[in-house]
């Protein structure tokens, strides 16, 4: 999973995407995404965060790859990622510069 670990609270949006290796299990992709504190920054089901306030979420990613094997679709991938997020309130960067 790519995306910022240290977002703003002015910064506006950031987006997070998951890479699967190798592509062969790329045919269907189910991703869920969480925030574990949405009060302090929500992720949506394209796996954009939009930060709300200084705080630490933990933004996970639940993935469930399957393929096809000739005609029959087979579940080759179910996991979960996590990154932390922490947010930072822009204005204390210039207050302590």
């Amino acid at each position: 999973m790519n995306g910022a670990s240290i977002l703003y609270t002015n910064s506006g949006t950031s987006k997070y995407n998951v890479v699967l290796t190798p592509q062969d299990y790329s045919d269907e992709v189910n991703i869920t995404w969480t925030s574990s504190n949405p009060d302090v920054a929500t992720i949506d089901q394209n796996g954009v965060v939009t930060p709300i306030k200084t705080g630490k979420t933990l933004i996970q990613a639940t993935v469930i790859a399957s393929y096809m094997n000739g005609t029959e679709k087979v579940n080759s991938l179910s996991t979960q990622l996590t990154q932390n997020v922490t947010i930072i309130d822009s204005d204390d960067i210039f207050k302590n510069s």
